[in-house]
Formats: C-alpha cells, sequence, structure tokens
C-alpha cells in the first residue's frame, strides 16, 4: 500500500538521526517505518519555513514550503489554509491508498481510498463542536491513542473509533552494574556526585505540562540535597529550529532563578529520542506534572519501563497508566501535595522498588508489533466499511 502519514504543523526536522522530536512525531514515525519493513510504500510529509526531503528507515521525509496566499484577512477574521493547501498539493501528486494525519483533522477534498484521523491528545469535542461534526463526515476511521480518548470520541462521534495504543521498544532489564554506570554517566553529565537522588522531567515547556507547578514545588525537595534534570525547551511543540521564546519560557526561566534552586536544577535541552534512554536509566524518578488531561503520555510509559517510579497528575489517561500502584497520582496543579510526594518518594526506597516492579511488568504490555496488528486490522475493516457507502471525495 502507498501511505501518507501528514503531521501537524511545523513539526517536521531537519533531520532525524541525533535530532529531537515531539511525542506525537516520534510516534508517527515508529509507526511509518514499521510500514516500511513491511514492504508498504510510506511518506511522512508536514509543512516546515524550508522545504526538505530525505530518506530514513525505508521512509520519505518530506517537508513542504506553505504558500503564502493561503494565510489572508477577510470578513474580519484570519483565513489560514496553508496547512490544508500543503496536503492536498502533496496528495494531488500521485495516487494515495491510505492518508493519514496526525495532530491535524481537516480532511475534506483530501482524493484517497481512506481517510483516517489519529487523535492524540484530549480531544475539545464541547469547545470545538463544529470542527468535531465535520470530521465525523469526512474521516473514515479515528485512530485514539487511548481507550480516555476513544471514550470521549465516541459520546459525539458515528465514525469507527479504534485504540491504538502509543507503544515502545521493548526494553532489557539492565545488571546491577549496568544500572551503576548508566547512573554515573548521566550524572557525570551534568557535573554530579555518583549518588546524587535525581528527579527528571521530559516534555515541552508550556503550560499544560505544568512544569511551573513542578519548579516551585522542588525547593523543598532541593533543601533535602535532591536534584531536578529538565529535558526540552518551549519550542519542542513547534518548529525545531524555532528559536522565539514564549511568555512561559521566560516565566520558567524566572523561576529558575531562585536562590532556593541554585546547583539542584539541571537544563539538558532537548534530546533526541536515543539520548533519552540515558535520562531513563541513570535518572531516579519521573515527574508529569500536566495541567490538562494527558491523551496518552509516551514518557510516563517510557519511562515505566525502564522500571522508574513515576509520579504524575491524577489527568486523563495517566490515571490507567500510572494508576493501581504503579506509580504515584496527584491532584492536577497541587503544588503543596506535589512537594509532599516528592519528598516522600525520595526518602521510601521500599516505594520506589515496589512501583518500579509493577510499572515495568505493565510496560511490557505495550509492543509495536501489537500496535500496528491492530491499525492495520482497523485499516480493513474502515475500507471494507468504506467500499460500502459513499461519501465525498
Amino acid at each position: 500500500m502507498r501511505i501518507l502519514h501528514w503531521v501537524g504543523p511545523g513539526t517536521i526536522p531537519p533531520r532525524l538521526d541525533g535530532y529531537p522530536t515531539s511525542g506525537v512525531v516520534r510516534v508517527a514515525l515508529e509507526i511509518a517505518s514499521r510500514q516500511a519493513q513491511k514492504g508498504d510504500d510510506v511518506t511522512v510529509a508536514g509543512i516546515r519555513s524550508d522545504a526538505t526531503s530525505y530518506q530514513w528507515k525505508g521512509v520519505e521525509i518530506r517537508g513542504v514550503k506553505p504558500l503564502r496566499w493561503a494565510k489572508a484577512h477577510a470578513l474580519g477574521r484570519e483565513w489560514d489554509f496553508r496547512q490544508h493547501v500543503a496536503l492536498l498539493r502533496v496528495t494531488r501528486e500521485r495516487h494515495w491508498d491510505i492518508v493519514h494525519t496526525h495532530m491535524y483533522h481537516y480532511v475534506r477534498f483530501v482524493p484517497t481510498d481512506l481517510r483516517v484521523v489519529h487523535i492524540h491528545s484530549n480531544p475539545d469535542v464541547n469547545g470545538d463542536a463544529q470542527g468535531f461534526q465535520r470530521l465525523d463526515k469526512d474521516a473514515d476511521l479515528i485512530v485514539a491513542v487511548s481507550p480516555f480518548v476513544a471514550n470521549r470520541l465516541r459520546d459525539v462521534m458515528k465514525t469507527p473509533v479504534v485504540v491504538v495504543s502509543n507503544a515502545i521498544d521493548q526494553v532489557l532489564e539492565l545488571s546491577e552494574a549496568q544500572r551503576v554506570e548508566r547512573r554515573k554517566a548521566l550524572r557525570a553529565q551534568v557535573g554530579l556526585a555518583d549518588d546524587a537522588f535525581l528527579f527528571f522531567f521530559a516534555g515541552a515547556f508550556v503550560p499544560e505540562k505544568g512544569l511551573d507547578i513542578l519548579i516551585q514545588a522542588f525547593e523543598p525537595t532541593a533543601a533535602a540535597g535532591a536534584h531536578l534534570l529538565l529535558a526540552g525547551d518551549e519550542t519542542l511543540w513547534g518548529n525545531a529550529t524555532s528559536r522565539v521564546a514564549t511568555p512561559y519560557g521566560a516565566q520558567i526561566k524566572r523561576l529558575l532563578n531562585s536562590d532556593r534552586l541554585a546547583g539542584h536544577v539541571h537544563l539538558l535541552g532537548k534530546l533526541p529520542p536515543e539520548d533519552m534512554a540515558l535520562l531513563y536509566d541513570g535518572g531516579d524518578v519521573a515527574v508529569i506534572p500536566s495541567t490538562w488531561d494527558e491523551g496518552f503520555c509516551l514518557v510516563a510509559l517510557e519511562a515505566m519501563a525502564h522500571g522508574k517510579t513515576v509520579v504524575a497528575s491524577r489527568s486523563g489517561a495517566l490515571n490507567d497508566l500510572v494508576g493501581n500502584g504503579r506509580g504515584i497520582l496527584v491532584d492536577k496543579a497541587d503544588g503543596e501535595a506535589l512537594s509532599r510526594v516528592l519528598l516522600h518518594v525520595m526518602r521510601d526506597g521500599a516505594l520506589r522498588a515496589r512501583t518500579s516492579r509493577l510499572a515495568r511488568e505493565y510496560a511490557r504490555q505495550f509492543s509495536w508489533e501489537d500496535s500496528l496488528d491492530g491499525l492495520y486490522k482497523s485499516y480493513q475493516m474502515a475500507m471494507t466499511r468504506q467500499s460500502r457507502t459513499k461519501r465525498p471525495v
């Protein structure tokens, strides 16, 4: 089959090996590379400020330069069709059996046999009711990354909604000697003693991820001698080459200037996927203080697969991932509760050992092989259903 994965605006990096990407882009690339291994002709594309094209693991990667005229002001509002015009340009270059979009829901007029829309985050089914009504008419299949997302969509959609979970490559459990070596390597990278206790956060520096709450809640834990590693920055969800500071990024910088955190918070910048393993292996506890309802949270799953205790907000799909004793859940935006939990987790080795074991066992259920198998079955189901009905081209 010829499959096009179209990802949201500003997300196609100039290269992939050794280059950081957002979680959504990583998932699209994981799916695409495995489809290429099965013999499919696969392209991952999206708009970029500059056009680019290269091969990666048998997949064609394309950055499409948007047309300026596709964005204009008229009738008292802004009309931005740059994303859709770019998608239509690519889909009209040749025939695609499947167009599978990520972070982009408008698929009307897209010429293909099957229109698949992949929902990676908590859908705003109430705030964007018109958009989801349009999606219900235009899509042949909707893929949700978790039962939490699927249940929200099924309440308002008639189009088939299937769950295809994000997944991970299976992680081999380290020997004690390897574990000690990885811990030393991570601490040496930031200039810390071998026995330093490390919490870590990985993700975009955006309000939805709650980093401001974590930084303020961490002050008592820093006073107790712990350290916090921050991987990411405010541009991770946008153009990977952007250097434009955001107001929230400026707020984070101000919070980090606190004298009470001096020498205890360390910025790692954006890390490529291959460097994240050292963070997972060498860190002690992952912290995910999200203030929105997470649709999934790949960082949580990856940390769990590496046997890490996860402290997370009681939000969306995190309830299922981290709940049932596999980690510690804290109410969203409750900085005081988070502060108490961080200190408790740091001091309770038995708790960390127990959650580590349960987390690793649970994470083993999420394999890309199973997810891809479910996706192909869903493609086939939708093709069979679509062949019996007609929808606008």
